[in-house]
């Protein structure tokens, strides 16, 4: 979630850093705002998932490859936020831009292949294994199956979003009370480092 919540915060506020008051910097060939910079990147960064999900998507549904794949985007995706640990100047915006791009790209990998393991996560509970069995004796339907197969996989997936959105408020709230409590706002270069400190320790916890 750092390469969600924190890191945009941190690559616009380089940004902002090295245009200064022009806000207009040399990116893909052109002068462009720092707003089109960003949407650009966005930009990029959606057309690159796109193709990635053409040719990994199917993974997440079927084989066995999809527990693999994750932990390889997981990694990925830390080594990402540690590797900001070393992007907190002004003249690194490029470097920043380059891990904010794939920082999207592997956090939207990541959300996908974990989502994608509830329905197998529901099919092997006790209670869907029940399910199945009276279905196979044919003591309930196919669509009486299928709803029930359906709450489960969304009762399980409601309550681990449940947890993390709860822990994430927790931990964010800690972070930025830290942020405050050293004067993140005395200036914008000075907020940058608090920013990249706390992309590491949302990794740490």
């Amino acid at each position: 979630m750092t390469l969600f919540n924190f890191a945009p915060t941190a690559f616009q506020n380089l940004l902002y850093q090295q245009a200064g008051d022009s806000e207009i910097l040399y990116f893909a060939g052109r002068d462009r705002t720092i707003n089109s910079i960003v949407l650009l990147c966005n930009g990029i960064s959606f057309a690159i998932q796109i193709v990635v999900f053409l040719v990994l998507g199917s993974y997440a549904d079927f084989g066995t490859w999809r527990p693999n794949i994750l932990i390889f985007l997981s990694i990925i995706a830390y080594a990402i936020g540690f590797g900001w640990l070393g992007v907190h100047t002004q003249d690194k915006w490029q470097a920043a831009t380059g891990l904010y791009i794939v920082g999207l790209i592997a956090y939207q990998l990541c959300l996908t292949y974990w989502t994608a393991a509830f329905p197998g996560l529901g099919r092997n509970t006790r209670e869907l294994r029940e399910k199945a069995r009276a279905f196979e004796d044919g003591l309930i339907s196919r669509d009486e199956y299928d709803h029930a197969d359906s709450m489960k996989r969304n009762e399980l997936s409601n309550v681990s979003f449940y947890v993390q959105s709860v822990g994430e408020i927790v931990i964010l709230a800690v972070i930025v009370g830290i942020m405050f409590g050293l004067d993140v706002n005395a200036s914008t270069g000075e907020s940058t480092p608090y920013l990249i400190h706390a992309i590491s320790l949302m990794y740490h916890l």
